[in-house]
């Protein structure tokens, strides 16, 4: 997975999230960030929130920032049906 620069909506998302005052890396530069491909089918099944899919969802989340200890983080966002990774510049992405 290739991690690029960050878009300026995900860093809004992650200024929103406060994870840039909890890394303490309050600059946009300091992030990077990867847009996970998702199939049509799987983006809808994320903007219809039903309950079952949305804890599928944040058990992904659980089990992502497990694996990487914390390093990368995902931004779901339901409406959009989209997943972004963010980690910051330079962490490593293996676990």
């Amino acid at each position: 997975m290739i991690f690029g620069e960050l878009d300026r909506q995900t860093w809004d998302c992650i200024e929103c999230e406060g994870l840039d005052e909890e890394q303490d890396l309050p600059k946009r530069h300091q992030w990077v960030m990867a847009r996970l491909p998702i199939r049509p089918e799987h983006s809808n099944l994320l903007r219809i929130t039903d309950s079952n899919i949305v804890e599928a969802f944040n058990q992904f989340d659980i089990d992502l920032k497990a694996k990487f200890n914390g390093v990368i983080v995902d931004l779901i966002d339901y409406d959009a049906g989209t997943v972004t990774l963010v980690k910051p510049r330079g962490a490593s992405q293996h676990a």
